[in-house]
């Protein structure tokens, strides 16, 4: 697998890319203090990092890139979070969850934008097998045409969540929202769920 980033599409190094970052750890700062903490993402993880400084919870990170692995490690270290553990894993095999779940909060940030429609949707009813009772799913995606964030926002809400927040500015791309899950959890299945485009 190449080491080049894999970053979501209209976002990142685009104008509202610090708004969004902004938006984004507002949000994670509003479920800090829960019990545990798994972080999905693609990108170096400069928008995850800040709000962990003011949340003392086990936050697991599974950056897909060796580039990104590094940075993100670097950051966490610059930034002494003991509590953030950095792991080098395929976030779309279930496999790589095994030993962090059930988890109060799931931030996917760069993913949606970066897979099929089809794995977003397999990865969003998988997210009930991540999940501890009344557990936060934050998610981030570009709203350029085709506009998927409508089909997202139905398929959580078909996967058992309650939209908490939605943001999407109109003068910017990036859409940044807050499910909170009020179904059942199930138990955690092996198998691939996504892939990144390459």
């Amino acid at each position: 697998m190449s080491a080049a980033p894999v970053r979501e599409r209209g976002v990142q190094g685009e104008p509202g890319c610090s708004r969004k970052l902004v938006e984004l750890d507002q949000q994670l700062r509003e479920v800090v203090g829960q019990r545990q903490v798994r972080h999905e993402q693609a990108a170096a993880g400069d928008d995850v990092l800040p709000a962990r400084q003011r949340c003392p919870t086990q936050c697991q990170r599974l950056p897909t890139y060796p580039r990104n692995v590094a940075a993100a490690r670097t950051r966490a270290i610059a930034a002494s979070l003991d509590t953030v553990t950095v792991a080098e894993a395929d976030a779309g095999d279930l496999t790589s969850y095994r030993h962090i779940v059930p988890a109060d909060l799931v931030v996917m940030a760069g993913v949606l934008g970066n897979i099929s429609d089809t794995d977003a949707h397999t990865t969003i009813r998988t997210l009930p097998q991540l999940r501890a009772p009344a557990a936060t799913v934050i998610w981030t995606r570009t709203r350029r045409a085709p506009d998927l964030t409508p089909s997202v926002r139905r398929w959580l809400t078909d996967a058992g969540f309650s939209e908490q927040a939605f943001t999407a500015p109109d003068d910017v791309l990036f859409s940044v929202d807050d499910h909170r899950f009020t179904g059942t959890p199930r138990p955690l299945q092996n198998g691939k769920i996504f892939q990144f485009i390459a």
